[in-house]
């Protein structure tokens, strides 16, 4: 199940990165089209209503790729952080495991105290 949660938390993070860069690319491709036309309206072979009207559509589009990106970073930040939280505690849990008969009694009745009283509070309430 970990395992899998981990795999599936990878492939997310995975799609999440390329559309970022597919955002990217597109941005690059909109950005040169606009600069394409911004050079025929200087060199006048464009008029400024035909200027306008092809670049109008482009500068919207370009605003909404800006727009996306930084939002889409932020999901990107947020699933790297808790695939690193979820590897450090199954990491920990691991250590935990492979110490745990030399752990002394006292330490072991700390680890495990406060998620048997959860346990107990949670099943009273259900009842």
């Amino acid at each position: 199940a970990v395992a899998a949660h981990f795999s599936d938390s990878e492939e997310e993070l995975g799609r999440k990165r390329e559309l970022f860069q597919a955002l990217a690319s597109e941005g690059e491709k909109v950005q040169s089209e606009m600069d394409k036309l911004y050079r025929l309206y200087l060199a006048e072979e464009l008029s400024a209503e035909q200027f306008g009207r092809r670049n109008r559509p482009l500068e919207a589009r370009l605003m909404e790729l800006e727009a996306e990106r930084p939002r889409l970073q932020g999901e990107i930040d947020y699933l790297a952080m808790r695939r690193l939280t979820s590897e450090e505690i199954v990491s920990e849990a691991g250590t935990l495991l492979t110490r745990w008969q030399e752990l002394p009694f006292g330490e072991q009745r700390t680890i495990v105290e406060p998620w048997s009283n959860a346990s107990r509070s949670a099943w009273t309430r259900s009842t």
